[in-house]
C-alpha cells in the first residue's frame, strides 16, 4: 500500500474542533516542504501564518497524544484492509537533547545530570521489504532528578514502574490500532530482552522478534544456558552478505567493505523465569554468525521469537526481518538532522511536544519518499510530482550534461531533485539522502512558485508556502 494522505491520517472527527485539524494539515504540508526551518522562516517572521503555527502548538486543546492517537488509529484501521501481512512494528528509543533551552520547563535529565531533554520511544510500522508506512505508537517521558543513581533498584520494581514498560506499552498500542492478531511482528534490539515483556506478548498472542542480550537459564535441553544450547545445534544454512564500507564515527573505527559468510542455526528452547521463579517461556531461537570475521567487527545475532521455525528458510527470513530494524535508526536521524527537532524553541515541554508530534509524522513521510524511489524505481514520477514540478525540473537541468527524460521514473526524478540540493550523483555516490533531497525539493518548490507567478497563475499555496506533495495512493506503489 502507499502512504496515507494527511487528510486520511487525520480524518474529519480527529479533533473536536475541525479548525484545529485543518490547521494541523496546513502545518504538516508546510513542514514537509521545509522540514529544517523554524515557523518564522517557514512563513515569514512576524507573519500571521507564523503566529497561527505557534498558537496551534500552544493551544491547550492540542496535546502530543491528542494529535498522534487519531493518526495511529486511522493508519491501524487501514493496514488490515490493504496488507495481508506480516508487517514489522519496529521499536526503539532516542534522546532529545534540549539542554540549550534553559528557560523551557518540564524537562528532565538525559545521559548525565548536566544534560536536559526528553526520552522518545516509537513504534514504526514497515513492510518486510523495509518501506516505512507510518507510526503506530509514540511516547515521551523525563527522568526526575531524584531518580538519578537508582538504576540498581530497578530489579525490585514491577514492570509497570520501570522505563522498560515502554516495550510492552508500544506493543499494546500498536495491536489495538491494527485490531488483527498476527499481522504485526514486533522487532527490537537487545534492550528489549526482558522476560516479563516476552511472557506477556506470548500470552496475548503477539509476535515478537527480539535480539537476545541475556544468556538465560534453560529449563531443559542439553545445555543449561541459552548461548551454549544454540551453538550446539548443527549449521542449517549458509549465505553471503555484502557489508558496506563505513567511515570512522562516534568512537567506532572505519570499516572496509567486505563480503561476510554467514551461518545460521535454529531451534526451540524453554527459558526459565529469572530469579529462580517457577515460570518458563517457550521460544524459537535463531543464531546467525559470521565465519572468520575481522577482529572487533564480527556479526553475531541471537534472535528470540514467539513464531515457530521449522526450516532454514524461515530462520533466514527472521534474519532479514531483523535487519530492517535499522530503519528506525534512519527515522530518528531524519527527525533530528533533517527536521531538526532539537532546534525547536518553546518555553514549555507540552508545547514542544505538539511540534514534535508534527515532526514525527513528517519524518516518516520523508523516510517513505526517500525509500520509495529505491524500492519502486520504475514508478512513474507523475504519481508523486506535479506537472509544473516536472516541467521546472526539466528546465533547470536543460543545460546540464544529464537531462531529465520526458518519461522519467520516480528514482530518476528523485536523483535530479537531490542534485539541486547538492547531491553529486557520481557513480560511487549511491542513493541520495534526506538532506540533499530536502534541500533540493525546497529549491524546486521556490522555482515552481516563481514560474507560476511569471505565468500569472499562482495558486494560494504558491503565495503562502503550503505546498502539497502528492503521495501515491494505496496500491499505486506496487503497480
Amino acid at each position: 500500500m502507499g502512504m496515507l494522505s494527511w487528510n486520511e491520517i487525520l480524518r474529519p472527527g480527529s479533533f473536536r474542533d475541525d479548525r484545529l485539524r485543518r490547521r494541523a494539515l496546513v502545518l504538516l504540508d508546510a513542514i514537509l516542504e521545509r522540514p529544517g526551518v523554524s515557523f518564522g522562516e517557514m512563513f515569514g517572521k512576524g507573519s500571521s501564518a507564523a503566529k497561527r503555527a505557534y498558537d496551534f502548538c500552544e493551544n491547550d486543546r492540542v496535546q502530543f497524544n491528542s494529535l498522534l492517537v487519531p493518526a495511529f488509529l486511522n493508519l491501524g484501521a487501514e493496514l488490515p484492509r490493504q496488507e495481508s501481512g506480516p508487517l514489522l512494528c519496529i521499536q526503539d528509543s532516542s534522546e532529545l537533547d534540549l539542554t540549550r533551552l534553559t528557560a523551557t520547563t518540564g524537562l528532565g535529565e538525559i545521559g548525565n545530570p548536566k544534560n536536559r531533554g526528553l526520552f522518545l520511544h516509537c513504534g514504526l510500522v514497515s513492510t518486510v521489504d523495509g518501506l516505512a508506512l507510518g507510526l503506530l505508537s509514540a511516547m515521551t517521558w523525563v527522568r526526575p532528578p531524584e531518580e538519578h543513581g537508582k538504576a540498581r533498584e530497578r530489579h525490585d520494581k514491577p514492570l509497570e514502574e520501570k522505563e522498560s514498560v515502554k516495550w510492552w506499552k508500544t506493543m499494546v498500542c500498536a495491536e489495538r490500532a491494527v485490531g488483527r492478531r498476527g499481522l504485526l511482528v514486533h522487532v527490537a534490539d537487545r534492550e528489549s530482552d526482558i522476560f516479563d515483556v516476552m511472557a506477556r506478548a506470548s500470552a496475548e498472542g503477539f509476535r515478537v522478534l527480539f535480539r537476545a542480550a541475556q544468556d538465560r537459564r534453560l529449563v531443559e535441553g542439553e545445555h543449561a544456558r541459552l548461548w551454549a544450547e544454540a551453538e550446539s545445534w548443527p549449521v542449517a544454512g549458509r549465505q553471503s552478505l555484502e557489508i558496506p564500507a563505513r567511515p570512522a564515527r562516534n568512537g567506532k573505527p572505519a570499516r572496509e567493505a567486505r563480503r561476510a559468510e554467514l551461518t545460521v542455526r535454529f531451534g526451540r528452547v524453554r527459558v526459565a523465569q529469572p530469579d529462580r521463579g517457577q515460570g518458563f517461556l517457550d521460544l524459537s531461537v535463531v543464531l546467525v554468525r559470521e565465519e572468520n570475521p575481522p577482529p572487533g567487527d564480527e556479526i553475531e545475532w541471537l534472535l528470540l521469537t514467539t513464531d515457530p521455525i521449522a526450516t532454514a528458510q524461515e530462520a533466514w527470513e527472521r534474519v532479514r526481518w531483523y535487519r530492517r530494524r535499522w530503519l528506525i535508526e534512519e527515522f530518528h536521524k531524519c527527525l533530528k538532522s533533517t527536521c531538526r527537532a532539537e532546534a525547536r524553541q518553546f518555553e514549555d515541554r507540552a508545547h514542544f511536544e505538539v511540534c514534535l508530534a508534527l515532526l514525527l509524522l513528517v519524518s516518516v513521510r520523508l523516510l517513505y519518499l526517500r525509500d520509495l524511489a529505491r524500492r519502486e524505481p520504475d514508478l512513474p514520477a507523475e504519481l508523486v510530482l506535479e506537472p509544473d514540478e516536472l516541467a521546472v525540473l526539466r528546465a533547470h537541468h536543460e543545460d546540464s550534461v544529464k537531462r531529465v527524460p520526458m518519461r522519467a521514473t520516480l528514482s530518476v526524478a528523485i536523483r535530479f531533485i537531490a542534485m539541486m540540493g547538492g547531491f553529486l550523483a557520481r557513480k560511487g555516490d549511491g542513493e541520495p539522502g534526506f538532506q540533499t533531497l530536502s534541500r533540493g525539493y525546497t529549491k524546486l518548490r521556490s522555482m515552481v512558485a516563481g514560474y507560476r507567478l511569471a505565468l500569472g497563475r499562482a495558486t494560494p499555496a504558491d503565495l503562502t508556502g503550503d505546498f502539497p506533495l502528492n503521495i501515491p495512493r494505496r496500491g499505486e506503489a506496487s503497480r
